[in-house]
């Protein structure tokens, strides 16, 4: 399983393409869900797929300086005065400073039209170039603006669900066909990749399409977590010895749930 090390957003991405381009393939799923896991426990080979995600996010936003820039400045403006104690916005915000000769404490004390006035007006290319820098580091969370990049540089839709507690989790979890929160390269031809961001968990999570379509039922991938315990008896289900799962639709193997509930584990 991959851990909480900043990566998991980039690792994601990298095995929801393996499973569409495995799906599209024809490979049933149950054989895409083993090669997942396969992938899954070679940590570097991970490792160096997610960093080229990671990567080609940054190539497609830099050979886009029209669709992406504004968007990257809005966020660095917006990380000056933020409280996130996050990696990505610890460094954003150490960085930008450092260029304006800024401190933490005279930031209290400039009125936010002065601090957005100092901010515009320095040079863009190189607040961008801190930008780049610091997202181009291992371990340094993604953003919205970095799926709208990989969507571009994977060339296929990328579909986002996420909630903000447990509890609304596991109601996901009894859903059949939900809709995404966010879709991001709608126009992109091909099966979208999806992808599950745990709010409160901060972390990202990958969903398989059990049945092919593109829009029903999901499968879950890795093995039975920490996470996945702690889902399955909230919902009152129960994992046995044989490692088969029973709820309200009997007994359940391999990682597939037969009926409208959803599978869903943390990669």
């Amino acid at each position: 399983e991959i851990g909480k090390d900043g990566n998991c957003y980039f690792v994601s991405v990298h095995i929801a393409l393996l499973a569409a381009e495995a799906i599209d393939c024809g490979r049933p799923v149950i054989e895409v869900c083993n090669m997942l896991r396969e992938n899954l426990q070679d940590y570097v080979t991970t490792f160096i797929a997610a960093d080229a995600m990671r990567q080609g996010a940054l190539q497609t936003m830099r050979a886009n300086p029209s669709s992406y820039s504004g968007d990257i400045l809005d966020l660095m403006e917006s990380s000056l005065g933020s409280s996130d104690t996050d990696a990505t916005s610890l460094q954003l915000r150490e960085r930008v400073l450092s260029l304006l000769n800024l401190s933490p404490e005279s930031v209290m004390a400039l009125h936010p039209q002065q601090l957005t006035a100092q901010f515009r007006g320095f040079d863009k290319a190189t607040l961008l170039e801190v930008y780049f820098s610091v997202m181009g580091q291992s371990g340094i969370f993604g953003e919205r603006l970095e799926l709208r990049a990989l969507s571009h540089h994977c060339g296929r839709p990328i579909h986002l669900y996420y909630h903000t507690s447990w509890e609304q989790m596991l109601s996901f979890m009894e859903i059949d066909s939900p809709e995404p929160s966010e879709t991001f390269g709608a126009h992109f031809p091909g099966r979208p990749l999806l992808l599950f961001h745990t709010v409160c968990g901060r972390h990202f999570h990958v969903l398989v399409d059990r049945e092919g379509s593109g829009t029903d039922a999901w499968a879950g991938l890795a093995e039975v977590s920490s996470l996945g315990d702690n889902m399955f008896q909230a919902s009152s289900h129960v994992i046995h010895d044989d490692g088969l799962i029973s709820g309200a639709f009997g007994k359940h193997s391999s990682g597939i749930i037969d009926g409208p509930e959803q599978f869903l584990m943390t990669c």
